[in-house]
């Protein structure tokens, strides 16, 4: 097959497969399966020859090393008979593919035209490819810098309370005569002092849930618990006129068969279901009874002094042992020791409470520790303890000074409440003093007597 027999555009397609280090074998399945010719070898090699290039074929090599001569010129192409044909033939079998996509003297124009072209065809589409990579990094810093632009920081409203000072109270001395002064309303018991100035701190204004009763305290019989600076919480109530905030209030009151004598057990009734109602919800509290034993209120209590023995059943039924070990021992817990309950204010939990008070038997004895240790063995402790009783009992002197250090040295205040009985006084007010309570006297037409 001759050269002839090929067009231009074949012609260059068979010079690019050679410049590529096509092998006649493989440039014989090319022309087959590409061009649609089937040539024999010695077709393919005539052909190469005719074409004025030299096949990096190994085989095609080693017979051309044989050869004396090198090959005779081949004329020029069709259509420019004039102009020279230089074969594309190579000298140096060093040398490497570099030489023949340079422009050398060994490649045919339309082989460095179409070199040329392909080079501009992979310059044009790295250029494409690097815009794309740039706007595409572009947009993605966008996307994550953009918002920061538009965030808007929020405003922080402060306030600045500024503390005022505290109020002297001044302790009265016990007199008969004082008359009851009514209550002042709630809104009046405290000031807000508000101010827009500039203050690192932002303070949430809290929105209130809860009313406080009208019939807060006694007016005058306010005690240092109440808005004077010492560290306890948001809860609050009052009992006999004295009023405290705390986030922990517990209360051991006398159940002692002597409360049924002259009102007492009415009075001690009725004070204690408003103070129960003044409990701000949310806060703990815990309710003792106390005789000779001490429970929690609400427990079953079977108690026969005859025999010395008295077991205490709690709300799940568990059973809590007493017995009389005579003596200055007197009654003790046998076995696991009772804990006193922390109690959730609610509304559900303080109806509940308010009806054991007012359901629940008095028992026989008067002993003021069962009840005060038993509040002092809580967990947590309590901040303020409400004690009230309305009889002495032996070995009261002991106990207040014993008690009081107890609760003292583990910062729970003792408010002390003698039921008509001003026998109660000096250890009772020992009791309170000990502790930086308070101490007042009710007496038996239910006026309360502020001692300290």
């Amino acid at each position: 097959m001759s050269k002839r027999e090929l067009n231009d555009a074949q012609k260059l397609q068979v010079a690019v497969w050679i410049a590529d280090d096509l092998g006649l074998s493989e440039l014989q399945k090319r022309l087959k399966s590409d061009l649609d010719l089937t040539l024999t070898y010695m077709d393919v090699r005539c052909l190469v020859n005719d074409l004025g290039v030299v096949s990096r074929d190994p085989e095609v090599e080693e017979k051309e090393e044989d050869t004396a001569s090198p090959p005779p010129p081949a004329p020029g192409p069709p259509g420019d008979p004039d102009r020279k044909w230089t074969p594309l033939s190579i000298v140096d079998k060093s040398a490497d593919r570099a030489s023949l996509g340079s422009g050398s003297q060994y490649q045919t124009p339309q082989v460095e035209a179409e070199l040329k072209r392909q080079r501009t065809a992979a310059t044009v589409s790295s250029l494409v490819i690097a815009f794309l990579t740039v706007g595409l990094v572009g947009v993605i810093l966008a996307l994550i810098l953009l918002p920061s632009f538009f965030t808007k920081s929020p405003t922080l409203v402060t306030y600045d309370d500024s503390r005022i000072d505290e109020e002297q109270v001044d302790h009265r001395e016990v007199n008969t005569q004082v008359q009851r002064q009514p209550s002042a309303p709630s809104s009046a018991m405290a000031k807000v002092i508000a101010s827009t100035a500039p203050s690192p701190i932002a303070v949430p204004v809290p929105e209130l849930t809860h009313d406080p009763s009208l019939a807060f305290g006694d007016g005058d019989d306010f005690g240092s618990g109440w808005g004077s600076g010492d560290g306890f919480g948001a809860g609050g109530t009052s009992f006999f006129g004295q009023a405290v905030r705390a986030e922990r209030i517990a209360y051991v009151i006398d159940f002692s068969s002597s409360m049924g004598s002259e009102g007492r057990a009415n009075l001690m009734r009725r004070e204690l279901t408003k103070s129960l109602a003044n409990i701000t919800h949310g806060t703990r509290y815990g309710v003792i009874f106390f005789s000779c034993i001490a429970w929690n209120a609400g427990d079953h209590v079977n108690l026969d002094r005859t025999r010395g023995h008295a077991v205490v059943k709690g709300e799940d039924g568990r059973p809590f042992e007493w017995k009389d070990l005579g003596g200055k021992q007197g009654w003790k817990q046998a076995g696991i020791p009772q804990r006193a309950d922390w109690l959730i204010a609610s509304q559900h939990q303080l109806a509940r409470s308010k009806k054991i008070v007012k359901e629940a038997p008095l028992s026989s004895g008067t002993a003021w520790d069962k009840g005060l240790n038993m509040a002092l063995d809580m967990t947590p402790l309590p901040q303020v303890v409400y004690f009230m009783t309305d009889g002495v009992a032996s070995g009261s002197g002991a106990w207040a000074r014993e008690l009081g250090g107890k609760a003292r040295s583990k910062g729970v205040r003792i408010n002390c409440i003698a039921l008509m009985e001003p026998r109660a006084h000096d250890d009772m007010n020992e009791l309170a003093k000990l502790t930086r309570g308070q101490f007042t006297i009710v007496t038996k037409d239910g006026k309360h007597k502020r001692v300290r």
